[in-house]
């Protein structure tokens, strides 16, 4: 992780030098901390989070593609969500599972996922960005 602007470094225990494996960081809104996703799925500390397990994890198949944190979620309640590239949403922490949102099976055609900053523990909205550029709500 490269500090910028007067950003703080933040320690992390992801470095896979000569390796593209990383796949996404999130941070609490505090910005003390958060996780680097790989893309097996493992999410690993930054700065004062705590660790995390995923509730998807997938050793030596680089499917995993975005990770996103709950706008509630800090370095006492981790919560958020890890993105395959199939689509397929996987809460971590104390994050609900998502009621739904489009799956492609077989298909590793997702990339993104953003959660809105006004979602609560009972209402969570975001998007998960396709391949081609497609949104398609999640929640």
């Amino acid at each position: 992780m490269h500090p910028a602007d007067g950003s703080p470094k933040l320690p992390t225990s992801a470095y896979w030098p000569g390796w593209d494996i990383a796949k996404g960081i999130a941070l609490f809104p505090d910005s003390q901390g958060g996780y680097v996703l790989d893309g097996w799925g493992g999410l690993h500390q930054v700065g004062d989070a705590p660790p995390a397990s995923p509730s998807g994890y997938w050793p030596n198949w680089d499917i995993a593609r975005a990770v996103a944190l709950a706008p509630w979620a800090n370095a006492s309640s981790p919560a958020g969500w890890v993105l395959d590239g199939w689509g397929g949403i996987h809460a971590f922490g104390g994050a609900p599972k998502l009621p739904w949102y489009d799956y492609w099976p077989g298909w590793d055609i997702a990339r993104g996922l953003v959660i809105l900053p006004d979602s609560t523990p009972s209402s969570i909205g975001g998007y998960v960005l396709d391949g081609w550029g497609g949104l398609h709500p999640v929640g």
